[in-house]
């Protein structure tokens, strides 16, 4: 018989997560400079650097999410576990 390797599922279900929350970033990455393009668009009206604020603090929080999720799951990915052989 010819014996087959099982389909790594925790692999693939970790690429899965990898590239959801990759694409999660990207989306709110926008949305932060677009509010920044809004702030610097309006700089003659009163408060136009709120916008500038939180654009700002959005991108960062977000890219500080993904590097720690991401680096959390490719550790992961390198493990073996129970039902990885």
């Amino acid at each position: 018989m010819i014996s087959r390797e099982p389909f790594p599922w925790k692999h693939f279900f970790m690429w899965v997560l990898l590239i959801a929350s990759g694409l999660l970033t990207a989306y709110i990455t926008f949305l932060g400079a677009v509010s920044v393009w809004v702030g610097l668009s309006n700089r003659h009206e009163d408060g136009f650097f709120m916008p500038i604020l939180a654009g700002c603090l959005a991108i960062l929080a977000v890219f500080w999410f993904f590097f720690r999720i991401s680096r959390f799951l490719l550790s992961h990915m390198k493990e073996k576990g129970i039902l990885d052989r």
